[in-house]
């Protein structure tokens, strides 16, 4: 049986193997850039959650981005597209600060999309870094996620209790939650598969 591990350190090469998983899903046109996705990632290396496999390639991965308020609410507003988001619009962590998040992202290899192991140790890796947030006593304003595929409707509306439709088009839905009730299911999820 094939091993996975979870990952949060990525390189330029990654962030390849991750763009070309995405152009699986969508146009080429509508994929942003893997050069674009690691500025990201140097702005902030808490923003991606990955699985590789035994091979070492990463088959999964989960983009959050802290934004800045005015770019979060031009998100929300869909004023701007997650293309258009420059590494400038992503906040750093720091202690005891409070942030908006955007769930920009989510993809897993075809070949690997209906592993339930794949998208259990992807999902635990979110909540592993949502703990080591906490630990730094940083605290969540308001959450949004960009849904296109149904992975990403299954993971809003399923698991982290999203319910919420800010806005819907032909391509996306955005699902909205405020920071207090998004923590409360974290603080559910975290129980049920951490703290075994």
């Amino acid at each position: 049986m094939e091993s996975f591990k979870i990952e949060d350190t990525f390189s330029l090469k990654d962030f390849n193997k991750i763009q070309k998983i995405e152009e699986s899903y969508f146009e080429k046109d509508e994929v942003i850039p893997a050069k674009e996705i690691f500025r990201w990632y140097n702005q902030n290396n808490k923003i991606c959650i990955g699985v590789r496999n035994q091979a070492g390639d990463i088959i999964a991965s989960l983009n959050i981005l802290p934004l800045k308020k005015d770019v979060f609410d031009n998100i929300c507003k869909k004023d701007i597209d997650k293309a258009k988001i420059s590494y400038t619009d992503i906040e750093k962590y720091e202690k005891n600060k409070y942030y908006y998040l955007y769930f920009s992202s989510i993809q897993i290899d075809e070949r690997y999309r209906n592993n339930f192991i794949v998208l259990k140790k992807l999902i635990i890796g979110g909540l592993l870094l949502f703990e080591k947030l906490r630990k730094d006593n940083i605290s969540i304003v308001k959450v949004v996620a960009d849904v296109t595929t149904p992975y990403g409707e299954k993971l809003c509306k399923k698991l982290f209790n999203m319910n919420k439709i800010l806005n819907e088009d032909n391509n996306s839905k955005l699902y909205y939650e405020d920071g207090e009730n998004f923590e409360e299911n974290l603080n559910s999820l975290i129980k049920l598969y951490l703290k075994k």
